[in-house]
């Protein structure tokens, strides 16, 4: 499941339990198609049972696939929660400590600002645009 957040590219993803499945595009769509196999794999090994065998084989096939969910909701929220890669960090430092220089009201030097973290170069940023709003 965590190919729908490291791998871009939907054909690269791989489904080896999706045999004869069309590939799912995002989770709905494959937690979608797990319950559809759930209930696919019940009516297939409750073959000549009854009724409430196959229903009661459902419901625990149903019940993975709702832990599946529960999981893929966990690794969303996980997966939000990471810091963006090096590079952008890299590059958003640097776009941030150019607008502070160009729009800055007050005597600076950009070495001042190389060791404050990124959330206060966009605090300090915020800030000064709105200092320049209130002047205008």
């Amino acid at each position: 499941m965590k190919q729908f957040y490291i791998v871009d590219d939907p054909a690269k993803r791989k489904f080896p339990s999706f045999v004869g499945f069309r590939p799912p595009n995002n989770m709905e769509e494959y937690l979608k198609l797990k319950a559809k196999q759930a209930e696919l794999h019940a009516k297939y090994e409750g073959q000549g049972e009854s009724d409430g065998r196959i229903s009661s084989r459902m419901q625990i096939a149903l019940s993975k696939v709702k832990k599946l969910e529960d999981y893929a909701r966990d690794l969303s929220k996980e997966m939000s929660n990471l810091p963006p890669n090096a590079d952008l960090q890299k590059e958003m430092r640097e776009d941030l400590l150019e607008l502070i220089m160009r729009d800055k009201f007050y005597p600076t030097k950009a070495e001042q600002f190389k060791v404050w973290p990124l959330i206060a170069l966009k605090a300090e940023a915020n800030r000064i645009e709105r200092v320049r709003m209130i002047q205008v």
